[in-house]
C-alpha cells in the first residue's frame, strides 16, 4: 500500500499519465455506455464477416465505448454538472 501511494513510483507515473487520467474522467460514462455498445454491436453485427473475428469485436467495443463516452461526458455529464453546482450555489445564496 505504501508503495502504491508514494506519489513518484513507478506505478505513479504510469498511472498519472495524461490517458489514464482522461479515461479517470470518463469512466461514468463509460460505466453507463458499455453495456449498450456492446448489446448493438453483437446484436446488429453479429452475422458481419468483419466481426467474425474476436479481436475486432473487442477493439470495437472498447473504441465505439470510448467515442460515445467522450461525447456524453463533455455533452451531457458536464454540462449538467455545471447545472447542478450552479443551482445549488444559488439554493445556498454563493456567488
Amino acid at each position: 500500500i505504501l508503495t502504491l501511494t508514494y506519489s513518484r513510483g513507478f506505478l505513479a507515473k504510469k498511472l498519472s499519465n495524461r490517458i489514464f487520467i482522461y479515461l479517470g474522467e470518463i469512466s461514468y460514462s463509460i460505466y453507463m455506455v458499455h453495456f449498450f455498445v456492446i448489446y448493438i454491436l453483437t446484436s446488429y453485427f453479429r452475422d458481419s464477416i468483419l466481426f467474425s473475428n474476436r479481436l475486432t469485436v473487442i477493439l470495437s467495443t472498447i473504441i465505439f465505448t470510448i467515442l460515445i463516452s467522450s461525447f456524453t461526458y463533455k455533452f451531457i455529464e458536464l454540462y449538467f454538472n455545471k447545472k447542478l453546482k450552479n443551482s445549488f450555489y444559488k439554493f445556498l445564496n454563493i456567488k
